[in-house]
């Protein structure tokens, strides 16, 4: 057929490039193993990182009850000490209205150490319960291999020429 032809009538037919479809992914027993190891090895890295930021936030949060127990200590002590001076009159009432007024700061600081130390306090139980969460996703990636790992001993055991 001349080109002349061809371009009167029909076009010619160009014939379709092969593509080459893509490959299923690797579906054998021990690729999956492979698979659910690495992703054990990760689950057990956010598990140690969750357990050692809740442990990190623990010990802060001891730390800021121990200042906060020290303050509201310290607050009553002075309470106490401004009382007995100024009613054994060691004082006068200026000198206690002083003391009074500081007393009130006192507490104040007191009450505003309390409150940081309750967003501690749920910052704390946030940590508690992520690391309880990665704790039960690493136990039921560790059910899941084994599982996995008992098919696979099962096929072996059924078919030894098999390679999973």
């Amino acid at each position: 057929m001349s080109r002349a032809q061809n371009s009167a009538g029909a076009r010619a037919r160009r014939e379709a490039p092969e593509v080459i479809e893509p490959g299923r992914p690797e579906r054998t027993l021990a690729g999956l193993l492979v698979v659910r190891d690495l992703r054990q090895q990760r689950l057990r890295r956010e598990l140690r990182t969750a357990l050692l930021a809740w442990r990190a936030s623990r010990a802060e949060l001891c730390g800021q009850k121990l200042r906060l127990r020290a303050a509201v200590a310290a607050a009553q002590a002075h309470w106490i000490e401004a009382r007995a001076a100024f009613f054994s009159m060691q004082t006068g009432s200026g000198q206690f209205q002083d003391a009074k007024r500081r007393y009130a700061r006192m507490r104040r600081e007191a009450d505003a150490m309390r409150l940081t130390w309750r967003d501690m306090l749920r910052a704390c139980v946030r940590q508690r319960l992520h690391w309880l969460g990665a704790r039960q996703a690493l136990r039921l990636a560790n059910l899941r291999h084994e599982k996995l790992r008992l098919l696979r001993e099962e096929v072996l055991r059924a078919n030894p020429v098999l390679d999973y």
